[in-house]
């Protein structure tokens, strides 16, 4: 989970670069093909196409549609917001995740598990501010984005259960690729030499990212595994220096601050 979130993060900041001057959904789609670029290869050195073979095609489908609707809203929140702060909110995901692994995956909560969740929205409340000065309703964004990434991830511990991980990440790919596809015909912009390779950066990134991030979900626990998200911070603070000279503020440290202590009690909770 550690390593996925580095990689993700490295995708998230090539993607957001990219979103300055392309389409949201050319962003998406163009980065995912380049991601079953290394996909298909790295399984044909494998075990073969057989790992790719589908055993529940509802839930994979359904995973797919959750990637698009957590991918675009991600890089809707990357294109308008400075990268840590869409990062610091989207620590939100760990708690909601919790949550829903007892109704829907039948894993179980803790009754510390509500004091937590208490804190961890509090620390969500320090980061936003409503009513404060500095609030703005696309600090929102990143809050919708959580919730429709706990839902991919909730499906991709369902799915685990049945489907192997290069399978998952295969499947839910071509998903992104032919929904997104089918915006070329509205405005896709010219992608030049740099732009290209770009893209195929974004898409190897992606690729060792949802890999290690499946395979997370897949060997653990989910409401245990969720929380190691929060190291993202870290790399977020460092790309978002070095590339932009974005810096999370006071604030903005103070809540991600609780909301991983949030999160570890949730950790420390379901570990037991």
């Amino acid at each position: 989970m550690i390593a996925g979130m580095a990689f993700l993060i490295m995708s998230d900041a090539v993607s957001k670069y990219l979103a300055q001057t392309h389409p949201i959904v050319q962003v998406m789609c163009l980065r995912q093909a380049a991601c079953l670029l290394f996909v298909v290869p790295f399984v044909l050195r494998g075990a073969g196409l057989r790992t790719l073979r589908p055993r529940n095609w509802p839930m994979q489908l359904a995973r797919g549609l959750a990637f698009i609707v957590s991918g675009y809203l991600i890089i809707w929140s990357l294109s308008l917001l400075p990268l840590p702060t869409v990062t610091a909110i989207t620590f939100s995901g760990p708690i909601m995740i919790a949550l829903m692994s007892a109704p829907l995956l039948g894993e179980r909560v803790a009754p510390a598990l509500w004091a937590a969740t208490l804190l961890g929205f509090a620390g969500m409340l320090v980061i936003i501010r409503p009513g404060s000065a500095d609030f703005s309703w696309l600090l929102l964004l990143p809050v919708a984005a959580a919730f429709a990434t706990s839902m991919r991830d909730i499906f991709t511990r369902i799915l685990a259960r049945t489907d192997g991980s290069l399978s998952i990440l295969f499947w839910s790919s071509v998903v992104m690729v032919l929904g997104t596809a089918l915006s070329a015909p509205f405005g896709w912009a010219p992608v030049s030499a740099a732009a290209w390779g770009l893209f195929l950066l974004a898409g190897c990134v992606n690729f060792c990212a949802h890999f290690l991030l499946i395979e997370a979900f897949r060997l653990g626990r989910a409401a245990v595994i969720a929380p190691f998200k929060y190291t993202s911070l870290l790399w977020s603070a460092l790309l978002g220096y070095l590339i932009w000279g974005d810096l999370p503020g006071g604030w903005i440290w103070a809540g991600a601050a609780i909301l991983v202590a949030s999160g570890l009690w949730i950790a420390r909770t379901q570990r037991y």
